[in-house]
């Protein structure tokens, strides 16, 4: 392999990228979504829905999907009757009512406190059930997502307090239905925030040399893809076995390879995940090994991204490639994304079907058995009729 090679061209013009503007999610858009997720009480014998969300990665998503809007940090619900009402949001704050009021496809809003989040005074679950009540539906069967790890207990405590007469049930499978297929207007939102990504992949590849530090290229990175819109951001840069820690003043060194990881909330709230490996001078031939292993894998993974493929067997793809060189895998495989981190998961247990609409990022991440070396790319993959569209430009190769 020649590490010479640099195939630069792929990301010229990219750094140049016009910068994003914050632009709200079109009304149509949340007026289907609402319409499916009534189709989906229906067919689940659901009254009203009560959606958990709170403004960090990982978090954010369900609510944000249903109203338009994450606030900063703290905890909201989108409430939704299957007799017509909603999505409303439940607002933590009165900022949050300004700022959602002001969205050209504003949510009806409930404030619903002052954004406390030490004494525990603020009662959202008091007025998501006044809604309810509004609409007769809280004695009905009601859904609530976020059960299975992101409500809090003294959060759920309060909902059955606040709706004792009502039946509460898991609703964390009828989202993730919901969330499962993107439409035309959410795919092309998740390609300009990959652009976006791409971009801070650039500002990394440019900052990148012998004596910078980890916290100096993730600080070029955060320039770029800030000053382009993004909301949020997880930003790894890492010459270590496992890439994924907060970057740090520890200098890169001649020999190093870098992982580079540009994941971000765009401008109108789709997450996406771009990254890949950069070598400062010639790495040692292990880690180079590990490294290309990590390529194969992706390489085999995609030959799966196509309808009637699943998740799992993407992930026994991945897995097979570190059995073979005899390498451990630091984290998942991989995971749907849209707004927020969406279903399908890439592990072997899930048997998802994949089907055109879905956008899954996959990464595999190797390290060796002792641990000395390791090595991690990702992309973001739309599934097509007849197989994916790779979304980002940033090669999938070792880069200089």
């Amino acid at each position: 392999m020649n590490l010479n090679r640099i195939p630069a061209s792929p990301l010229r013009g990219l750094a140049q990228t016009q910068q994003a503007v914050p632009v709200a999610t079109p009304a149509t858009l949340l007026q289907r979504r609402a319409s499916r997720a009534r189709e989906l009480m229906l067919a689940d014998n659901l009254d009203a829905l009560v959606v958990f969300g709170r403004g960090h990665i990982t978090e954010y998503g369900d609510a944000a999907f249903l109203t338009g809007y994450a606030p900063v940090a703290r905890m909201s619900y989108a409430v939704l009757t299957r007799s017509g009402r909603g999505p409303v949001l439940v607002a933590p704050t009165p900022a949050d009512r300004w700022y959602a009021a002001r969205l050209p496809d504003a949510p009806e809003v409930r404030l619903a406190g002052e954004g406390d989040v030490v004494s525990g005074r603020d009662d959202l679950a008091s007025a998501a059930a006044a809604v309810l009540a509004e609409e007769r539906a809280d004695r009905g069967r009601i859904g609530i997502t976020g059960l299975r790890g992101l409500l809090p207990v003294g959060e759920f405590d309060a909902l059955r307090r606040a709706l004792p007469d009502a039946e509460l049930v898991d609703a964390g499978s009828l989202m993730s239905r919901l969330k499962l297929l993107k439409e035309d207007e959410d795919v092309a939102e998740i390609r300009r925030t990959v652009a976006i990504a791409d971009a801070g992949f650039i500002a990394a590849r440019q900052a990148l040399r012998p004596g910078a530090t980890e916290a100096e290229v993730g600080a070029a990175i955060y320039q770029a893809v800030f000053s382009r819109g993004t909301r949020d951001a997880l930003i790894f840069a890492s010459a270590q076995p496992y890439f994924l820690s907060w970057t740090t003043d520890r200098p890169f060194r001649n020999g190093d390879l870098a992982t580079i990881y540009v994941e971000i909330v765009g401008p109108t709230g789709y997450w996406v995940e771009v990254g890949g490996m950069v070598a400062l001078g010639t790495p040692e031939p292990e880690q180079l090994r590990v490294a290309e292993a990590c390529l194969e894998a992706a390489r085999r993974a995609e030959a799966h991204l196509r309808p009637g493929s699943t998740a799992g067997e993407v992930a026994r793809s991945i897995d097979g490639v570190a059995a073979e060189e005899d390498l451990h895998s630091g984290l998942w495989h991989g995971h749907g994304i849209g707004v927020d981190h969406d279903s399908p998961v890439i592990t072997a247990a899930d048997d998802t079907p994949l089907a055109p609409g879905m956008v899954i990022a996959v990464h595999p991440n190797f390290s060796t058995a002792d641990e000395r070396f390791g090595a991690s790319v990702v992309d973001t993959y739309l599934i097509t009729d007849d197989g994916f569209d790779r979304l980002s430009a940033v090669p999938q190769e070792i880069l200089r």
